[in-house]
């Protein structure tokens, strides 16, 4: 599953996101950017550079320049928690491969935010999640056959919201 560490930067209807962040969570809601600075320098060997905070929890999102996130470039993850808050699960086809994200009680899971290149390997790391509690909802394209899943395209998915 090499791959989910290489695909950094997705780009959907001609807007760039930065996905494959090292998500985490803030002790002290009224501190979160203070806490991404303070684990982006404890975690200098991973180039830590840029970070990214979520509107109304306590999450933060660390991103790496030289992996082509920029300052200013949107989350993808982020984008599409808070387009859809609550609990759920998503496999996307994207033009790289497939995109996994994991959203529980609002938060990003910080294992999810990644492409896989591989559909077997989309389909064994999302089945893993499924396994994982119960999810008010679960988006896959039809062609996984996924029972239960409602089939969207990411593009639909991230049209309402602002990234």
């Amino acid at each position: 599953m090499a791959d989910a560490d290489k695909i950094s930067v997705l780009k959907i209807g001609g807007k760039k996101y930065a996905v494959n962040l090292f998500w985490n969570e803030a002790e002290d809601s009224s501190r979160v950017q203070e806490a991404a600075r303070r684990e982006a320098a404890r975690q200098s060997e991973l180039e830590l550079d840029l970070f990214c905070v979520r509107q109304g929890v306590s999450q933060y999102g660390l991103g790496r320049k030289r992996l082509g996130h920029s300052k200013g470039m949107a989350s993808l993850a982020g984008h599409m928690a808070d387009s859809r808050p609550g609990s759920w699960l998503g496999v996307f086809s994207v033009d790289d491969g497939y995109y996994i994200l994991a959203v529980r009680d609002n938060e990003i899971l910080g294992e999810t935010d990644r492409v896989f290149s591989d559909e077997l390997d989309a389909r064994t790391q999302f089945e893993e999640f499924l396994t994982r509690g119960e999810w008010s909802e679960i988006y896959a394209p039809a062609s996984l056959s996924i029972d239960g899943a409602q089939d969207q395209s990411i593009e639909t998915f991230i049209a309402s919201g602002r990234p």
